[in-house]
């Protein structure tokens, strides 16, 4: 199969964020909604670095109680509502129910191999525009550099 460099890095950049996205939205999908409780500012002390956090609290079946620690840079204040997404069959699995929270893990984990992929896509002495690629035959993965190049 000849592909150019748009097709091959349009190929990996799906492989790359597809298995991420997917994650999540299957996440998303089998997951509940409810409100829960900011109960107080939590922090984390690792070496220099200090990391605070907002504590939530919330009931999956209305007999229990369920805490986890939300987003660091989130500011909840005490006693707020938040909005909370958790697995019914797993309840500690649960995040603030906000674009925000349910996202950025994905968007830094699936982006920093992008970013990567991104510039060597964009370099032109690595990959002159017009390279093509064969793919599947012997060798498996063969560069066809622009001719005159």
């Amino acid at each position: 199969m000849l592909l150019s460099k748009n097709q091959l890095f349009g190929i990996v950049f799906g492989l790359i964020l597809i298995p991420f996205f997917l994650n999540r939205v299957i996440w998303i999908a089998q997951s509940s909604t409810t409100i829960g409780k900011m109960r107080f500012m939590g922090k984390t002390i690792n070496g220099q670095l200090t990391s605070t956090y907002p504590v939530i609290s919330f009931s999956s079946t209305g007999k229990d109680t369920v805490w986890f620690n939300g987003q660091d840079d989130l500011v909840y204040t005490p006693g707020q509502p938040v909005p909370v997404r958790y697995l019914q069959h797993d309840p500690t699995d649960a995040r603030i129910n906000t674009l925000y929270s349910l996202w950025i893990d994905v968007l830094i984990i699936a982006g920093v191999p992008c970013l990567m992929v991104l510039l060597i896509y964009l370099h032109r002495s690595i990959f002159p525009k017009g390279t093509k690629f064969l793919i599947g035959k012997k060798p498996f993965f063969q560069v066809i550099p622009v001719e005159g190049s």
